[in-house]
């Protein structure tokens, strides 16, 4: 492609996602290969100059039609929150078939989206007649729920739903006979054996290693001379075995240890699945609190606070997107231990006034001084103080400030430290918004306004995917139901007033502020996973060169989600401050 084609076709794609922002990623792959043709021509002065060039010119133009057509204001149907958290495959349909609202999961698994008919779909024509039949003859009360296994013919598989009768509170909700309309949630039901399976018959009934993987393949339908084969040891040592299962399970026999495990599966799924539906209800309990502060110069600060309300302090700078919520079980732990986790939002996020007439070091600065006024405001004077990712640069600043306020400082997945080296090293996506920042800071209102109307869209999915397919151990914490809400509230945190926040912060992951270390005199913590591919282990040695006696611990199987993955280790640290 010449740079030609590169430049038009990336204007036509930044007018795309104006009007579509499911475009987005469309868009940022165009911008990628325009930056990245730039720096390998060295031709740096279109990007530095960006804004005396046509390219800037399009993007002024669509920040203005994103302006104009306003923060998209999703209706919050009950229909779409419920296929939205749903765990697995998930839709909502009328009596008449017709989809009224579906996740990404069901439209990969069997085709369904919003505006078909479950004949279109790829579920089987016997499982949909099932189903047909059966939503026209149920009741609210009466075999409202229906179990149906169809085969996929997109995949071959075999699929299994559960159907259950809803009440959706729709404003337009009689259909064309006058009556009030009916309508259904399916929801795709594995009941297969997974690692979380395994580790639960482990700790629900005290089996060994050994016993778990046994009784799993029971499970999957192996008889015991097919066990001992493929682990390759005798019939005598699997027999002693199921006998010690059969007796830690108050089994009556392998039928009914089977019986056990498809229930045990079958209800933790639901449990997950449940779990996940309430995950936003919890801000709203006894264990977090919400509050905001007027400041001398009339700027609104607001934060949050979890766990005990009179139990240690911790002041919490959060990370540019994964905001100041927490998972439950942190939460319910800080308040059983006695933590108090007060979390403010900076200036430009969540419901916090922006303060843009301030830059650098100086941003860092008033924001480190509005939260010891929230200290003050709230009478404390001793606190743990700690900095999520880039939140590391802020919990700094507030340490070298205000010894007097600070009885230690923790940095979670990051050190305030950057070298221009870091660059080829960073994720695909990460690493062209570091490379717009330093290179093209002119095109960063634009990229990101697009991002906001992305996730105002309901393609919060699609933005945490670009920042971390790829990373295995991203992936496996995104599936955990409380690690996943707590990740797409930190995106609502973050666009709430907009990306003006976000844009001010850029520019400060790309400084150096390791040489400020040298002036700490309290304990510091740097808990970081060795998995971590988006801040890698070159951050923390760089800092640690400055600041040799931070203390380090690298968390087996975590990546840049640690915060919410491997909570109790960071719990562990907090203590270890007392």
């Amino acid at each position: 492609m010449s740079s030609q084609d590169s430049v038009i076709d990336l204007v036509n794609e930044a007018y795309a996602t104006t009007t579509d922002p499911m475009r987005y990623d469309a868009f940022m792959d165009s911008w990628e290969q325009y930056i990245e043709s730039c720096l390998k021509a060295e031709n740096l002065s279109s990007l530095y100059d960006l804004e005396n060039s046509p390219v800037h010119a399009h993007f002024a133009r669509g920040l203005e039609i994103l302006d104009r057509l306003g923060r998209l204001k999703r209706q919050e149907k009950t229909a779409e929150k419920l296929v939205d958290l749903a765990l697995g495959a998930g839709c909502v349909v009328d009596e008449y078939g017709l989809v009224i609202a579906a996740n990404d999961s069901a439209a990969d698994r069997i085709g369904a989206t919003t505006g078909k008919n479950l004949t279109e779909t790829a579920l089987d024509p016997d499982a949909i007649d099932s189903l047909t039949r059966w939503i026209q003859s149920a009741r609210a009360g009466e075999d409202s729920f229906l179990f149906v296994r169809g085969q996929n013919e997109r995949s071959g598989t075999s699929d299994c739903f559960l159907a259950s009768l809803i009440p959706l509170p729709i404003s337009d909700s009689r259909n064309v006979f006058g009556t009030e309309r009916k309508y259904f949630f399916l929801l795709s039901i594995d009941l297969g054996f997974d690692q979380s399976t395994h580790q639960m018959l482990i700790d629900g009934f005290g089996l060994s290693q050994a016993e778990a993987e046994v009784a799993i393949a029971l499970g999957e339908g192996h008889t015991p001379t097919d066990v001992a084969a493929v682990r390759g040891a005798s019939i005598n040592t699997i027999r002693t075995q199921i006998k010690k299962i059969l007796k830690k399970t108050n089994a009556q026999g392998i039928p009914d240890l089977v019986r056990i495990l498809c229930g045990f599966t079958a209800g933790y799924a639901v449990n997950k699945s449940a779990s996940r539906m309430t995950i936003n209800l919890r801000e709203n309990g006894n264990s977090s609190r919400s509050g905001q502060v007027v400041l001398p110069d009339s700027r609104r600060l607001c934060y949050v606070e979890h766990g005990k309300a009179t139990g240690v302090p911790a002041l919490f700078f959060h990370n540019m997107l994964y905001g100041t919520c927490l998972t439950e079980g942190f939460i319910d732990a800080c308040t059983r231990q006695g933590f108090r986790i007060i979390a403010p939002s900076r200036p430009g996020f969540g419901d916090s006034s922006l303060n843009a007439g301030l830059r650098g070091a100086a941003l860092v600065d008033q924001t480190t001084r509005d939260a010891l006024y929230l200290l003050d405001h709230l009478k404390l004077q001793k606190v743990i103080v700690i900095g999520h990712v880039a939140g590391s640069i802020y919990a700094q600043r507030f340490a070298l400030r205000y010894r007097e306020y600070t009885r230690g400082l923790l940095f979670v997945s990051h050190a305030p430290h950057w070298d221009d080296a870091f660059f080829d090293d960073l994720p695909r996506r990460q690493r062209l918004l570091a490379k717009s920042t330093r290179y093209a800071p002119a095109a960063l209102p634009f990229l990101t306004r697009a991002g906001v109307a992305l996730i105002d869209a309901g393609g919060h999915d699609h933005f945490i995917h670009a920042l971390h397919k790829g990373v295995e151990e991203d992936m496996r914490a995104l599936r955990r139901p409380d690690v996943y809400g707590a990740v797409v509230q930190g995106l609502r945190h973050t666009v709430k007033r907009g990306a003006a926040g976000f844009c001010l912060d850029c520019p400060l992951v790309l400084t150096d502020w390791a040489p400020d270390a040298r002036g700490l005199d309290v304990p510091v913590h740097i808990f970081h996973g060795a998995a971590d591919q988006v801040v890698t282990r070159k951050y923390i040695d760089g800092y640690t060169r400055q600041l040799p006696t931070a203390n380090l611990t690298l968390v087996d199987g975590a990546g840049q989600y640690l915060l919410y993955s491997h909570w109790p280790r960071i719990l562990d640290g907090m203590r270890g401050l007392l």
